[in-house]
């Protein structure tokens, strides 16, 4: 018979934690990682500029909480397209894993 597991949160160290610089520094290396295996693996139509996709984030102030967030993006209308006809950036999420 499996035992029983309980888990208690400390949810005060939650909001420290999501203003920590070591998280948002983590969480800017993942989008990069993202954005480049994006970049290195989008195929575009022959006439069509190279697609690009960038990185954005941080640590952000939303009303009064702070929190790290990172977001990659499309960059011109090649990345657009890529990302539409062949999910490149949604294909490239598992760069971020490590």
């Amino acid at each position: 018979m499996a035992q029983k597991i309980r888990l208690k949160f400390n949810h005060r160290a939650f909001p420290a934690l999501r203003q920590e610089p070591a998280v948002a520094a983590d969480l800017l290396k993942r989008g990069q990682a993202i954005a480049d295996q994006a970049n290195r693996t989008a195929k575009t139509p022959s006439g069509m500029a190279k697609a690009e996709f960038f990185v954005d984030g941080g640590v952000t102030r939303k009303k009064d909480k702070r929190r790290a967030r990172v977001g990659v993006y499309t960059g011109n209308l090649a990345a657009m397209s890529a990302e539409a006809r062949h999910r490149t950036l949604t294909r490239a999420l598992d760069a971020g894993a490590s």
